[in-house]
């Protein structure tokens, strides 16, 4: 299973979408698609989900949008961490190919969205060791075409130096080595 990390300004840009689908589709591996927003309307993190699974669908890719706080997938323990129901998602690939998962969890019967720091050490272990994909904003960029592959804090360190440009993808690249980062035309699944 891939899975997909799509940032605030990427969700905005209807060329990316559209390339990233077309790419998508033609893909045979089930993925899990996440997002980020810059608001933290519980509603705005509802929408945007629906509408990222309705470019799916009209690829023709089998898609479903769940928040995480439904049918359990998120929920957090007595101690306030953040714990995953795999076997419920498990399920949801039994019938589509592509879950658009809302970061939202409810935490003492409120529900809030998660942040990216939280959630994504939970989709490393998911992804069973595949890197996560990061999408540059620039898909002509060098570090995106061909695809950049990176697995350690001193290449991540190196490609900053090299592309300050990317700075905002190259970060977020920290928090969950190993990752890929493209374009939305060009990802490949391992």
């Amino acid at each position: 299973m891939n899975v997909h990390y799509i940032r605030p300004v990427q969700l905005k840009d209807r060329l990316f979408l559209n390339l990233w689908v077309a790419e998508i589709s033609k893909q045979a591996q089930a993925c899990i698609v996440v997002f980020e927003l810059d608001s933290k309307n519980v509603v705005d993190y509802k929408f945007a989900g629906k509408k990222i699974a309705a470019h799916l669908s009209e690829a023709l890719v089998p898609t479903i949008a769940v928040n995480a706080n439904q049918k359990g997938i998120w929920t957090y323990d007595s101690n306030h961490q953040l714990m995953c129901n795999i076997n419920a998602i498990d399920r949801l690939f039994q019938q589509v190919k592509c879950v658009v998962l809302a970061p939202l969890a409810e935490n003492q019967g409120i529900v809030k969205p998660v942040g990216v720091s939280e959630y994504l050490p939970m989709l490393r272990a998911m992804s069973t060791h595949k890197p996560i994909h990061l999408f540059s904003n620039n898909d002509r960029s060098p570090l995106a075409n061909p695809p950049t592959q990176i697995s350690s804090l001193e290449q991540m360190n190196n490609l900053l130096d090299l592309y300050p440009e990317e700075s905002a993808v190259i970060t977020l690249a920290r928090e969950i080595l190993p990752c890929q980062i493209s374009g939305p035309n060009n990802f490949k699944p391992e």
